[in-house]
Protein backbone atom coordinates (compact mmCIF):
# COMPACT_ATOMS: atom_id res chain seq x y z
CA UNK A 1 0.00 0.00 0.00
CA UNK A 2 3.26 2.69 1.00
CA UNK A 3 4.62 1.56 -2.25
CA UNK A 4 1.37 2.57 -4.09
CA UNK A 5 1.14 5.78 -2.56
CA UNK A 6 4.61 6.81 -3.42
CA UNK A 7 4.48 5.57 -7.30
CA UNK A 8 1.27 7.95 -7.01
CA UNK A 9 3.05 11.37 -5.19
CA UNK A 10 6.00 10.90 -7.87
CA UNK A 11 3.23 10.98 -10.74
CA UNK A 12 2.06 14.65 -9.46
CA UNK A 13 5.16 15.89 -8.66
CA UNK A 14 6.21 15.27 -12.58
CA UNK A 15 2.87 16.36 -13.64
CA UNK A 16 3.03 19.80 -11.31
CA UNK A 17 7.12 20.51 -12.64
CA UNK A 18 5.91 20.26 -16.38
CA UNK A 19 2.62 22.02 -16.23
CA UNK A 20 4.85 25.65 -14.97
CA UNK A 21 7.49 25.30 -17.36
CA UNK A 22 7.89 28.14 -19.93
CA UNK A 23 5.42 28.05 -22.92
CA UNK A 24 7.50 27.19 -26.26
CA UNK A 25 8.29 29.74 -27.64
CA UNK A 26 6.77 30.80 -31.64
CA UNK A 27 9.11 31.55 -34.23
CA UNK A 28 6.78 33.98 -36.79
CA UNK A 29 8.70 34.30 -40.14
CA UNK A 30 8.73 38.32 -41.32
CA UNK A 31 6.83 38.69 -44.53
CA UNK A 32 7.47 41.47 -47.31
CA UNK A 33 4.45 43.57 -48.44
CA UNK A 34 3.88 43.97 -52.06
CA UNK A 35 4.77 46.88 -54.28
CA UNK A 36 2.56 49.56 -54.53
CA UNK A 37 2.48 53.38 -55.74
CA UNK A 38 1.90 54.44 -52.06
CA UNK A 39 4.64 51.41 -50.87
CA UNK A 40 7.28 51.62 -53.93
CA UNK A 41 10.06 49.12 -53.41
CA UNK A 42 13.24 49.95 -54.14
CA UNK A 43 13.50 53.45 -53.48
CA UNK A 44 14.66 55.47 -55.99
CA UNK A 45 17.94 58.05 -55.15
CA UNK A 46 17.43 61.38 -55.56
CA UNK A 47 17.88 62.70 -59.40
CA UNK A 48 21.03 65.21 -60.12
CA UNK A 49 20.73 67.87 -62.05
CA UNK A 50 23.18 67.47 -65.33
CA UNK A 51 21.48 69.08 -67.79
CA UNK A 52 19.88 72.12 -69.06
CA UNK A 53 17.84 73.47 -72.23
CA UNK A 54 15.84 76.93 -72.81
CA UNK A 55 12.74 77.26 -75.32
CA UNK A 56 10.88 80.43 -75.71
CA UNK A 57 7.28 80.93 -76.29
CA UNK A 58 8.40 83.65 -78.91
CA UNK A 59 11.76 84.59 -80.95
CA UNK A 60 11.06 88.15 -80.56
CA UNK A 61 9.35 91.38 -78.32
CA UNK A 62 8.28 94.55 -79.17
CA UNK A 63 10.32 97.69 -77.54
CA UNK A 64 6.98 98.97 -76.00
CA UNK A 65 6.67 96.41 -74.29
CA UNK A 66 3.16 95.25 -75.44
CA UNK A 67 4.16 91.86 -75.96
CA UNK A 68 6.75 89.25 -73.99
CA UNK A 69 7.95 85.82 -74.27
CA UNK A 70 7.92 83.13 -71.20
CA UNK A 71 11.65 80.98 -71.73
CA UNK A 72 11.42 77.92 -70.21
CA UNK A 73 14.32 75.67 -68.81
CA UNK A 74 14.14 72.26 -68.19
CA UNK A 75 16.87 70.38 -66.36
CA UNK A 76 17.38 66.47 -66.76
CA UNK A 77 19.96 64.32 -64.49
CA UNK A 78 22.45 61.98 -66.44
CA UNK A 79 19.68 59.51 -67.57
CA UNK A 80 17.61 62.35 -69.17
CA UNK A 81 15.23 62.32 -66.78
CA UNK A 82 13.53 65.33 -65.48
CA UNK A 83 14.47 66.70 -62.10
CA UNK A 84 11.84 68.60 -59.73
CA UNK A 85 12.86 71.11 -56.96
CA UNK A 86 16.21 72.64 -58.66
CA UNK A 87 17.35 76.21 -59.03
CA UNK A 88 18.21 78.11 -62.10
CA UNK A 89 19.66 81.56 -61.89
CA UNK A 90 19.08 83.67 -64.62
CA UNK A 91 20.77 86.48 -66.12
CA UNK A 92 19.71 88.59 -69.48
CA UNK A 93 22.00 90.93 -71.41
CA UNK A 94 19.46 93.00 -72.35
CA UNK A 95 16.03 93.40 -71.73
CA UNK A 96 14.48 92.89 -68.03
CA UNK A 97 13.33 89.07 -66.90
CA UNK A 98 10.68 88.79 -64.36
CA UNK A 99 12.76 87.02 -62.17
CA UNK A 100 16.60 86.10 -61.16
CA UNK A 101 16.34 82.83 -59.86
CA UNK A 102 13.35 79.90 -60.33
CA UNK A 103 12.94 76.31 -58.87
CA UNK A 104 11.94 73.47 -61.33
CA UNK A 105 8.31 72.06 -61.21
CA UNK A 106 7.10 68.34 -61.38
CA UNK A 107 8.36 68.46 -64.89
CA UNK A 108 11.74 69.72 -64.35
CA UNK A 109 10.65 73.28 -66.08
CA UNK A 110 11.58 76.64 -64.58
CA UNK A 111 9.90 79.61 -66.48
CA UNK A 112 10.59 83.29 -66.87
CA UNK A 113 9.42 86.05 -68.69
CA UNK A 114 11.27 88.68 -70.66
CA UNK A 115 10.62 91.80 -71.97
CA UNK A 116 11.85 94.85 -73.55
CA UNK A 117 12.49 96.95 -70.48
CA UNK A 118 12.70 100.56 -70.09
CA UNK A 119 15.64 101.57 -72.51
CA UNK A 120 13.02 100.38 -75.62
CA UNK A 121 16.34 99.74 -77.80
CA UNK A 122 16.18 97.20 -80.98
CA UNK A 123 18.65 94.46 -80.17
CA UNK A 124 19.22 90.81 -79.87
CA UNK A 125 19.28 90.15 -76.14
CA UNK A 126 21.27 86.82 -75.18
CA UNK A 127 19.04 85.01 -71.97
CA UNK A 128 21.60 82.62 -70.09
CA UNK A 129 20.48 80.13 -67.56
CA UNK A 130 22.70 78.32 -64.70
CA UNK A 131 22.15 75.64 -62.30
CA UNK A 132 22.72 76.41 -59.37
CA UNK A 133 25.06 74.52 -56.85
CA UNK A 134 26.18 72.50 -60.04
CA UNK A 135 30.77 72.07 -60.10
CA UNK A 136 31.31 72.03 -63.13
CA UNK A 137 28.45 74.52 -64.38
CA UNK A 138 26.30 73.92 -66.68
CA UNK A 139 24.24 76.56 -68.32
CA UNK A 140 22.40 77.31 -71.32
CA UNK A 141 21.42 80.39 -73.67
CA UNK A 142 18.81 81.69 -75.97
CA UNK A 143 19.06 84.77 -78.24
CA UNK A 144 15.73 87.29 -78.20
CA UNK A 145 14.77 89.62 -80.49
CA UNK A 146 13.88 93.64 -79.12
CA UNK A 147 12.08 95.10 -82.02
CA UNK A 148 10.42 97.86 -83.62
CA UNK A 149 11.59 101.34 -82.61
CA UNK A 150 12.10 103.92 -85.39
CA UNK A 151 14.08 106.55 -86.87
CA UNK A 152 12.09 109.13 -89.13
CA UNK A 153 13.78 111.85 -91.12
CA UNK A 154 11.53 114.94 -92.03
CA UNK A 155 14.26 117.52 -94.19
CA UNK A 156 13.02 120.95 -95.93
CA UNK A 157 14.94 121.06 -98.60
CA UNK A 158 17.45 118.62 -100.19
CA UNK A 159 18.75 120.42 -102.85
CA UNK A 160 21.50 122.00 -101.52
CA UNK A 161 24.37 124.95 -103.19
CA UNK A 162 28.31 125.07 -101.98
CA UNK A 163 28.06 127.89 -99.49
CA UNK A 164 24.68 128.55 -99.62
CA UNK A 165 21.38 128.00 -96.99
CA UNK A 166 21.37 124.94 -94.81
CA UNK A 167 18.46 122.54 -94.82
CA UNK A 168 17.26 122.12 -91.51
CA UNK A 169 16.19 117.97 -90.86
CA UNK A 170 14.35 117.04 -88.04
CA UNK A 171 14.58 113.20 -86.34
CA UNK A 172 12.17 111.78 -84.54
CA UNK A 173 12.21 108.53 -82.40
CA UNK A 174 9.38 106.37 -81.72
CA UNK A 175 9.29 102.92 -80.35
CA UNK A 176 6.95 100.42 -81.78
CA UNK A 177 3.58 101.57 -80.61
CA UNK A 178 4.60 104.85 -81.85
CA UNK A 179 5.55 106.45 -78.68
CA UNK A 180 8.09 109.21 -78.41
CA UNK A 181 11.70 107.76 -76.89
CA UNK A 182 13.08 110.41 -75.19
CA UNK A 183 16.93 110.91 -73.79
CA UNK A 184 18.38 108.41 -76.26
CA UNK A 185 21.57 109.03 -77.83
CA UNK A 186 21.84 110.12 -81.67
CA UNK A 187 24.74 110.02 -84.03
CA UNK A 188 24.95 111.37 -87.19
CA UNK A 189 26.87 109.83 -90.49
CA UNK A 190 27.74 110.49 -93.77
CA UNK A 191 28.60 109.01 -97.12
CA UNK A 192 29.35 109.45 -100.70
CA UNK A 193 30.60 111.27 -103.43
CA UNK A 194 29.95 115.04 -102.20
CA UNK A 195 29.70 116.25 -98.93
CA UNK A 196 28.05 118.46 -96.70
CA UNK A 197 28.60 120.26 -93.20
CA UNK A 198 26.08 119.09 -90.13
CA UNK A 199 25.66 120.55 -87.30
CA UNK A 200 23.45 119.16 -84.15
CA UNK A 201 20.99 120.26 -82.33
CA UNK A 202 21.64 117.90 -79.11
CA UNK A 203 23.25 114.74 -78.65
CA UNK A 204 19.99 112.82 -77.05
CA UNK A 205 16.29 113.46 -78.11
CA UNK A 206 14.27 115.73 -75.82
CA UNK A 207 11.23 115.36 -74.28
CA UNK A 208 9.04 114.80 -77.63
CA UNK A 209 11.77 112.60 -79.19
CA UNK A 210 13.28 114.63 -81.53
CA UNK A 211 16.59 116.75 -82.55
CA UNK A 212 17.46 118.70 -85.49
CA UNK A 213 20.27 118.47 -87.66
CA UNK A 214 21.76 121.67 -89.73
CA UNK A 215 22.87 120.05 -93.03
CA UNK A 216 24.81 122.61 -95.80
CA UNK A 217 26.16 121.96 -99.05
CA UNK A 218 30.05 121.40 -98.60
CA UNK A 219 31.18 119.87 -101.93
CA UNK A 220 28.94 119.14 -104.94
CA UNK A 221 27.32 115.43 -105.21
CA UNK A 222 25.18 113.37 -103.48
CA UNK A 223 25.65 113.05 -99.93
CA UNK A 224 23.68 111.10 -97.67
CA UNK A 225 23.27 111.54 -93.88
CA UNK A 226 22.61 108.66 -92.24
CA UNK A 227 20.76 109.22 -88.32
CA UNK A 228 21.24 106.30 -86.00
CA UNK A 229 19.32 105.97 -82.64
CA UNK A 230 17.18 102.98 -80.42
CA UNK A 231 18.65 100.47 -82.73
CA UNK A 232 17.70 101.53 -85.53
CA UNK A 233 18.36 104.15 -88.22
CA UNK A 234 17.08 106.67 -91.25
CA UNK A 235 18.87 107.64 -93.89
CA UNK A 236 18.57 110.96 -96.15
CA UNK A 237 20.28 111.85 -99.71
CA UNK A 238 21.46 115.27 -100.42
CA UNK A 239 21.85 116.63 -103.63
CA UNK A 240 24.65 119.30 -103.44
CA UNK A 241 26.03 122.05 -106.58
CA UNK A 242 28.07 124.41 -107.38
CA UNK A 243 26.80 127.93 -107.45
CA UNK A 244 27.57 129.04 -111.14
CA UNK A 245 29.45 131.81 -112.03
CA UNK A 246 28.37 134.04 -114.32
CA UNK A 247 29.87 137.51 -116.44
CA UNK A 248 29.74 140.06 -114.57
CA UNK A 249 32.10 143.30 -113.40
CA UNK A 250 33.33 143.02 -109.75
CA UNK A 251 35.79 146.08 -109.59
CA UNK A 252 35.11 148.67 -110.00
CA UNK A 253 31.57 147.73 -107.68
CA UNK A 254 30.20 150.92 -107.89
CA UNK A 255 27.28 150.82 -111.02
CA UNK A 256 27.56 153.63 -112.40
CA UNK A 257 30.98 154.54 -111.47
CA UNK A 258 32.07 158.50 -112.56
CA UNK A 259 35.94 158.71 -114.31
CA UNK A 260 37.29 161.58 -115.80
CA UNK A 261 38.40 161.58 -119.48
CA UNK A 262 42.17 160.82 -119.93
CA UNK A 263 42.16 158.76 -117.31
CA UNK A 264 42.92 155.00 -116.95
CA UNK A 265 40.72 152.51 -115.04
CA UNK A 266 41.59 148.91 -113.93
CA UNK A 267 38.45 146.54 -114.27
CA UNK A 268 37.96 143.21 -112.71
CA UNK A 269 35.11 140.75 -114.28
CA UNK A 270 34.18 136.94 -114.02
CA UNK A 271 33.68 134.64 -116.89
CA UNK A 272 31.55 131.37 -117.31
CA UNK A 273 33.90 128.44 -117.78
CA UNK A 274 33.66 127.90 -121.43
CA UNK A 275 33.90 131.56 -123.00
CA UNK A 276 37.20 132.78 -123.74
Amino acid sequence: MKKLVYVLVFFAVVFNLTSCGPAPTKITEPTTPPPSPTNPSPTNPTSIPAQIALSASSASVKSDNSTSSDVTATVLDADNAVVADATVVFSVSGGQISSASGVTDANGDAIVTFKAGVKKVNQVATLTATLAGVTPAVSAQIPIKIVGSVVALTPSNTNLATGGAADTLVVSVVDAGGVAIQNIPVTVAQSGAGSVNITTSASVTDANGNITVNVSGATAGQATVTVTAAGASASQVYTVTTVGVVFAIVNPAADPFAIGTNTNLPVSVTVPAGIA
